[in-house]
């Protein structure tokens, strides 16, 4: 090979372990700002209007964060007391529904046991059996760490509020300084080396960041509807819970809407399975259009390759590298672009 691709193979490699090491050692120092500035983001227009009224924009910014937690306060407040209220419900109704379980459950494996032709009970001594090795499984490794989860957990509260409240007040601080920030930042040396990398990439977060909120709340809108016109009492609870399920790489609403539906079937309640099954089928076309049609879009890049970023990310950083994947490919590429 020659020296120049040698060099690019260098720069390849160089590249990408800086954006790996950026993403796993700088990034969780940074993130609750990165957070502060998608929000300022969010707020500055509204905060640009009012200043033509002579409201300053530390004043305005205050007067609109203050709006905002108001809004999605009252929001989760409504939603919470509903979910509470089907909560306690379910807690109240529990033995009735365990026995309908019971009863249903000795239903399917009979029909199990008849479609697969089976010994008669054969198909429900083994799910008894999965259900009492589950049951001791819980028993020993969860109940047993209760206590010791519950000051974790406690823990874990009092930093989301403290990391919360420092999203509010850098989100309060950049709009109020947005100007002069805005300077200081075209005046960097790293602006002016990484302009187009850095508007690239901002133009990807933040376009991701609104995708993935209006993609959970379509997901929770679309399954609360379909699971109520089944005539299940629970339908926020359920719509809640699919919606964070679906958010989660490699989970999906699938896991609870699929086995439900096909149960639905096999009790021959049709029309409620096809109802559930719909619901899942449109989830998942909303979430894979959305996300490839945005990612694609913004990064000039086809969607397979934004695919196998956002399963390296999930490999390497967890959860969150299923938007850290594509964020690195946006790095990397621009960056190879720029040194090339």
């Amino acid at each position: 090979m020659e020296k120049q691709e040698y060099r690019e193979i260098y720069i390849l490699i160089g590249v990408t372990v800086a954006v790996y090491l950026g993403f796993k050692y700088l990034l969780p120092l940074v993130a609750p700002f990165l957070f502060s500035w998608f929000l300022a983001w969010l707020l500055l227009p509204a905060v640009n209007f009012l200043k033509k009224l002579h409201i300053t924009k530390g004043i305005g910014g205050s007067i609109l964060i203050g709006i905002l937690l108001a809004i999605v306060g009252v929001l989760l407040l409504g939603l919470g007391r509903l979910t509470l209220v089907q909560i306690s419900k379910l807690i109240k109704n529990y033995p009735i529904y365990q026995q309908l379980f019971e009863v249903q459950t000795k239903e399917i494996c009979q029909y199990c046991d008849e479609l697969f032709r089976l010994e008669k009970g054969r198909t429900l001594v083994f799910v008894e059996n999965g259900i009492e090795q589950a049951q001791s499984i819980l028993r020993t490794k969860v109940f047993s760490g209760v206590s010791q989860q519950t000051v974790f957990g406690i823990g874990k509260i009092f930093s989301g509020v403290w990391v919360l409240f420092l999203i509010i007040l850098g989100a309060f601080l950049i709009v109020k300084d947005s100007d002069d920030l805005k300077i200081i930042w075209e005046e960097s040396l790293w602006y002016q080396k990484g302009k187009s990398i850095f508007t690239k990439l901002s133009e990807t977060g933040l376009a991701y960041g609104k995708a993935q909120l209006l993609i959970i709340a379509v997901t929770f809108l679309i399954c609360s509807i379909g699971i109520y016109l089944t005539g299940n009492p629970y339908s926020l609870l359920w719509g809640s819970v699919i919606a964070i399920f679906d958010a989660l790489p490699m989970i999906g609403s699938g896991l609870i809407l699929v086995p439900w539906s096909i149960i639905k079937v096999l009790k021959g309640q049709f029309f409620s399975g096809a109802i559930l099954f719909s619901a899942f089928v449109i989830c998942q076309i909303i979430r894979q259009l959305a996300e490839s049609k945005i990612i694609g879009d913004r990064i000039g890049i086809k969607p397979i390759f934004t695919v196998i970023a956002m399963y390296a990310g999930l490999e390497l950083f967890g959860i969150f590298g299923f938007i850290l994947g594509p964020a690195a490919l946006v790095i990397v590429k621009m960056s190879l672009q720029s040194l090339w």
